[in-house]
C-alpha cells in the first residue's frame, strides 16, 4: 500500500477479503511471496 490507501479499501476494490490483502503484503515486504511457478516475486514483477 505504497500509495497510501488503506489496505480496506484496496481488498474492496479487488474483491478480496482484507486479511488475505494484509498477508500477501507482510509476504511481498519479507521477500516471501512466491509467484505460481513457486519463483519469488521480486521487486522488479512487482512494479
Amino acid at each position: 500500500m505504497k500509495s497510501g490507501e488503506a489496505v480496506g479499501a484496496v481488498a474492496r476494490d479487488l474483491g478480496l477479503v482484507e486479511q488475505t490483502l494484509r498477508n500477501w503484503v507482510k509476504a511481498a515486504n519479507a521477500g516471501k511471496l512466491c509467484a505460481p511457478e513457486g519463483k519469488p516475486v521480486t521487486a522488479e514483477h512487482r512494479a
